[in-house]
């Protein structure tokens, strides 16, 4: 495995958050003024673009993040974390204010509820990017809560003949601003609960589509997920989930949007990228938080080969 930091430059670059989750296991989530006893706790590394780039490097693909992380342990312990991984830290900026941290209350199933810290620390800082560094990337991910800088991404990404993806979450994919970002955009990737709030799986890729967007993945947890993309190639196809038994969902979603971009880069079809990823992303979710899981390409080929998916050794 290499990485971006071995001296090439990121093909992969995630722009947003790295973080630390702090895990309490509990037996259920907690109902209202409920008290529980928690079983365990830790911290881990994470933050969306955090584990999108960890995942994406630990599959064979230079990546690096654009982020920004605190001047503490937290910031300490992801930044040890991605650079084991193989990232690329160039535009990893550390800031006087503590690192993006969120608690992770988790059931033994993998449910989970979550609990973010707001911080300066969240936001990227896309400025750290020149334009001979993004010219120099195949692929840019990001997600809808980047509000700060998300416009700027979209743009430079366009103007580079970069592909992009985005993660779209609720409620930030109801702002009325979105709709700008999608003409022409690579992929965006809806969860379930956006794409209800768009009307439904069928009306979430038809949204994403008719505003230009080349191809639309809704992922819909342990069902799998639905792709469909303007070439016609895919319309609606349902691609089921990849069965394991699950530790942690933490970072499953993150999961599958770099495995998606690994495999695309590759120049899969959507829908065996979506197969890909959706096998990637179940197995994610057999370690702690979403960069503890074994992903070698022994258990990968293994996991295929199990399934009846077609390997194909152009994936890195």
């Amino acid at each position: 495995m290499t990485g971006g930091a071995s001296g090439g430059h990121p093909e992969l670059l995630a722009v947003g958050d790295v973080g630390v989750d702090s895990f309490a296991a509990v037996d259920h989530l907690p109902r209202r003024d409920e008290k529980l006893w928690v079983l365990s706790s830790e911290d881990l590394p994470g933050g969306m673009m955090g584990n999108v780039a960890s995942v994406a490097a630990r599959l064979g693909c230079p990546s690096g993040v654009v982020a920004r992380a605190g001047d503490d342990r937290h910031g300490d312990l992801v930044a040890e974390a991605l650079a084991d991984a193989g990232v690329d830290l160039r535009y990893l900026r550390r800031i006087a204010d503590r690192t993006f941290n969120a608690l992770a209350v988790t059931e033994p199933d993998g449910g989970r509820a979550l609990l973010q810290y707001d911080t300066e620390a969240f936001h990227a800082d896309w400025s750290a990017v020149s334009p001979d560094g993004l010219a120099a990337t195949r692929w840019v991910h990001t997600s809808l809560d980047q509000e700060r800088c998300l416009s700027a991404v979209a743009s430079d990404a366009r103007a580079a003949g970069v592909s992009m993806s985005v993660d779209c979450e609720y409620p930030y994919i109801l702002r009325d601003d979105v709709v700008d970002l999608l003409d022409g955009l690579r992929v965006v990737f809806v969860n379930e609960q956006a794409a209800e709030a768009l009307g439904g799986v069928d009306a979430a890729i038809a949204w994403a589509l008719d505003k230009g967007c080349r191809t639309a993945v809704v992922t819909i947890g342990e069902k799998g997920c639905v792709v469909g993309n303007l070439a016609g190639e895919a319309i609606g196809v349902h691609v089921p989930a990849h069965p394991v038994e699950p530790i942690d969902t933490n970072g499953a979603g993150d999961a599958f949007a770099a495995a998606f971009a690994v495999a695309a880069l590759a120049d899969w079809d959507d829908v065996a990228a979506a197969q890909f990823a959706a096998m990637v992303a179940a197995l994610s979710t057999t370690g702690r938080g979403g960069q503890g899981a074994d992903l070698s390409r022994a258990r990968l080929v293994d996991e295929a080969d199990a399934a009846g998916y077609p390997w194909r050794d152009d994936v890195p």
